[in-house]
Formats: C-alpha cells, sequence, structure tokens
C-alpha cells in the first residue's frame, strides 16, 4: 500500500497531490511514534502507571494515524469532484459544496496533526533520553505535514469570497495551534536531552 503511493504520489495527474503527501507524511510521523511507545512499553519492571501511560499514548497514535490515512484518501478525492463540478457547469450551490470539502480536508489535517504533536510532547517528555532524537525526528515531521496542508489549504480556497473568511478564521486558529505546540515541545524535549 506504501509503495502504491508512492507510485501515485510520482505520476503526472493531479491525485494524489500535496495534501495526499502532507497526510501520508504525518502518517510516518506516527509510526516513528508508535515505535517509541512501543519501546518504552516492553521495558522491562514497568510501573503500572506507565504501563496504562503508554497504552493511553498508543491508542492515540492509532487513532490519528487512521484518521490521516483517510484524509489521505479523501483529498484527492474531494479535488477530483470539484474539478468535475467546475466543468461539468454545475450549479453554485454544488460547486459551492465541492469547495466546502476541498478546503475542509486539509484544514482537518492541520488538526489532526496538532494533535499528534501533543502527542509527541507528552511522549518526548517521559521517554528514555536516548530515544529523544528520534521525537525530535517526529515532531519536525509532523511540523512539515502541517505547513503543507496550510499551503494546500490556502491555495484551495477562493478569492474573496463565502469561504474566504469562514475558512481563514480556522485556518489561523489550527496553524498557530500547530506552531505553538512545535515551539514548546522543541524546547522541553530539546532541554531533556541536555540534561536541564
Amino acid at each position: 500500500m506504501t509503495k502504491s503511493f508512492i507510485d501515485a504520489l510520482a505520476r503526472p495527474q493531479p491525485n494524489p497531490g500535496g495534501g495526499a503527501a502532507s497526510a501520508y507524511a504525518a502518517t510516518v510521523a506516527l509510526a516513528l511514534l508508535e515505535k517509541i511507545v512501543k519501546i518504552e512499553r516492553r521495558r522491562d519492571q514497568i510501573a503500572p502507571e506507565d504501563i496504562a501511560y503508554w497504552d493511553k499514548q498508543r491508542d492515540k497514535i492509532s487513532r490519528l494515524s487512521k484518521e490521516l490515512t483517510e484524509l489521505r484518501d479523501r483529498d484527492g478525492l474531494v479535488y477530483l469532484k470539484l474539478i468535475e463540478a467546475r466543468s461539468a457547469g454545475a450549479p453554485e450551490e454544488v460547486i459551492n459544496q465541492a469547495w466546502d470539502k476541498t478546503i475542509e480536508c486539509p484544514l482537518d489535517m492541520i488538526r489532526a496533526v496538532g494533535q499528534a504533536m501533543t502527542c509527541a510532547h507528552g511522549v518526548g517528555l517521559k521517554c528514555r533520553r536516548h530515544l529523544i532524537p528520534d521525537v525530535l525526528v517526529v515532531c519536525e515531521l509532523l511540523a512539515g505535514a502541517a505547513w503543507g496542508a496550510t499551503y494546500i489549504t490556502k491555495y484551495n480556497m477562493p478569492k474573496p469570497g463565502p469561504f474566504h473568511d469562514k475558512y481563514w478564521i480556522k485556518l489561523d486558529y489550527y496553524s498557530w495551534e500547530v506552531a505553538g505546540e512545535l515551539q514548546e515541545a522543541r524546547e522541553a524535549i530539546t532541554a531533556r536531552k541536555a540534561g536541564k
């Protein structure tokens, strides 16, 4: 499945595109984060409260990975439906509904990535120190996924009109949320690595 997605992404066609690639990058980050959580969970002489913590993190990671995989697949489909509606000269209401879905999909990606960043931040504060560089890789991959989905959202928005203001507020909120969490995670996790 992974190889076929990469092959499809490399083909000279609109689907899959940048939004799907952003979601895919986030799932790569989550796979690495899941590995870290599994390593921590399998340690000898682990306290019961730590078992519960790592199990909870793994459940969150699994849920977010599934959501982002679904968003990856949905991204190209909603974009194609918009192109089809516009090409067919569909009524304005149908085109507007297609625009809605094309904008909402990458926005949902950014929101999910924000939740994943919060998860990575928590794991980075609790995992063994030798795993910290891997958690920082997770954070940077998630940041790239968020910024990629941000670009897709911006360029999917029609020029000022009924969608612009409605979605711009959401985009600002989600983007700032991810940026803030990334900054906090970088600082806190890096400080742990430095022994502070």
